[in-house]
């Protein structure tokens, strides 16, 4: 029972692993705290987060990291709507392809 116990803790443990990194590069990305545009960075998510961003000429990709050209696209926070009614999933997926988040 117990060497059981421990290959599934092993496993687990091993299944665990870090998620592949997506990179969305030669991206403008709008920084609007400063009011202003951020021109040619790389975006660099893991999971669910954005692990960093810097100039596309600075950064360094992990290795397996999967990238993606922003080249001509900009990369703007989540937005938020502050009077809305969800009532039904395709509103919900029609404000998040317009980049409503919140």
């Amino acid at each position: 029972m117990r060497t059981g116990l421990r290959f599934l803790l092993l496993l687990t443990a091993c299944s665990r692993s870090v998620p592949p990194a997506l990179a969305i590069t030669h991206i403008t990305v709008v920084d609007v705290e400063h009011g202003s545009l951020l021109l040619d960075r790389t975006v660099v998510i893991r999971g669910t987060r954005i692990e960093r961003m810097d100039s596309t000429a600075r950064i360094s990709l992990p290795p397996g990291t999967r990238t993606l050209d922003g080249s001509g696209r900009f990369l703007i926070p989540g937005l938020w709507d502050m009077h809305i009614h969800v009532d039904d999933a395709h509103t919900a997926a029609q404000l998040l392809g317009w980049g409503i988040t919140g």
